[in-house]
């Protein structure tokens, strides 16, 4: 009698959260269509705007690029003054924090590389990879996108180290568990 009560129970809970589910999805649904956007990009751009409207209060809506005038929150650009990539503590210091046009942000970035023998050019800090290619992060090439196993949960839907690295990988450390 006890187990067919946990089964209901459990069948319960089960709906209870599927309505609460349903819910949460119509909440959403409702604010994406008052807001004639998804409700996240709203909630960035209100953000947006509400720094530039303080950033124009206290004369600081300059770019620290160009030096001109920033006119609108569409232009503003939040940047890093030093690249914080490998250093997690300068991607938190707000002193290392700019404001520039989002022209000058873009630009400033862009770096055309070429596909020189797999290896990253030593002058780029931000390079491009070359068509079809992907940057493995342990051998540090560039593999053919072919090269790399699938991985959803990645932005570019692929693994960040190529299928030989892996490999050499799990066979390094499984050599010391085989007696």
């Amino acid at each position: 009698m006890l187990s067919g009560f946990d089964s209901l129970r459990g069948c319960h809970i089960k709906n209870s959260q599927r309505r609460r589910s349903t819910t949460m999805n119509n909440g959403n649904r409702n604010k994406n269509d008052v807001l004639g956007m998804p409700y996240g990009t709203a909630c960035n751009r209100l953000r947006k705007q509400v720094l530039f409207s303080i950033l124009r209060r206290h004369g600081e809506n300059n770019c620290y690029r160009c030096k001109e005038e920033i006119l609108s929150a569409e232009e503003l650009s939040l940047e890093h003054f030093e690249p914080w990539l490998g250093n997690a503590s300068l991607f938190w210091d707000t002193a290392n924090i700019g404001f520039s046009h989002l022209r000058c942000n873009s630009s400033a970035h862009r770096v055309v590389t070429t596909f020189i023998a797999g290896h990253v050019p030593k002058n780029s800090k931000f390079p491009q990879a070359p068509l079809g290619a992907k940057w493995c992060g342990q051998c540090k090439h560039y593999q053919q996108k072919f090269e790399f196993s699938k991985n959803r949960s990645k932005r570019d839907g692929l693994e960040d180290i190529c299928i030989k690295c892996r490999s050499e990988s799990r066979s390094r450390s499984t050599v010391g568990l085989v007696a």
